[in-house]
């Protein structure tokens, strides 16, 4: 589904067709700035070892800290995949 759709896209905006294609929601909106590097990356790593740190706790019957619970909050739709766990 995902390569029709993309191929309508790709195919009105080359052709420069004025069509439902061109002008649907996936198309020409605004692009959500990320921080620079290595701000980026630090950030990834402080949310992936947040949600470690709150899933080990969880996983004890503990109350995770207030951080980790804050921190986890960015991470999105992020599961239980990583079995290594930072305590």
């Amino acid at each position: 589904m995902q390569s029709y759709l993309g191929g309508n896209i790709l195919a009105s905006l080359i052709l420069n067709k004025a069509d439902e294609w061109r002008d649907c929601g996936l198309v020409n909106q605004p692009i959500a700035q990320f921080p620079v590097e290595p701000i980026r990356t630090l950030g990834a790593y402080m949310v992936r070892n947040a949600i470690r740190r709150k899933e080990y706790a969880e996983d004890l019957g503990k109350q995770a800290k207030l951080w980790d619970i804050y921190l986890s909050k960015y991470s999105g739709t992020a599961a239980k995949v990583d079995t290594s766990v930072n305590k």
